[in-house]
């Protein structure tokens, strides 16, 4: 099965129960927000520690998935989306430290 294809897969496909099951108990590396129950349209994402880089579910193949679990971190839709955008355009962003 394609994991693109996963959310249009039948609610106990194996690679759909392997997911929710890995993130049920997960937060986001970067932002501590539990993933909780997955949104199939704004899923949660895998990111590599060695190159800080996150990967969505299709680009991985799902017999790697159990070794990739191992070694990933989860991370939430919106901090995939926003630490794409910084890594594909560092001249358009700009960190500031907020200080309550």
């Amino acid at each position: 099965m394609c994991l693109r294809e996963l959310a249009a897969s039948p609610e106990h496909c194996l690679v759909r129960t392997l997911l929710e099951s890995w993130y049920a108990d997960k937060s986001c590396a970067y932002c501590g927000k539990a993933v909780g129950k997955i949104d199939w349209l704004h899923h949660p994402t895998l990111m590599d520690p060695a190159t800080k880089t996150t990967h969505e579910w299709n680009e991985i193949a799902p017999r790697d998935l159990p070794e990739v679990f191992k070694t990933h971190h989860p991370v939430c839709w919106n901090c995939h989306i926003a630490e794409t955008f910084r890594r594909e355009h560092p001249d358009l962003v700009t960190d500031r430290n907020w200080q309550h």
